[in-house]
């Protein structure tokens, strides 16, 4: 899914999938069900 979405490079994300956290090794096995609600965090420079 991250393939499809994203075209930036990984670095300085985080993964959460129906408000649980998937850790970053876990990305590439982790299956997604029909109803999941997936969000995508980036962190930012910026003050």
């Amino acid at each position: 899914m991250l393939d499809t979405v994203l075209v930036l490079p990984f670095k300085g994300i985080a993964i959460a999938v129906n408000q649980q956290i998937v850790p970053k090794n876990n990305w590439e096995t982790y299956l997604l069900n029909s109803d999941d609600h997936i969000t995508i965090i980036k962190a930012t420079q910026g003050g």
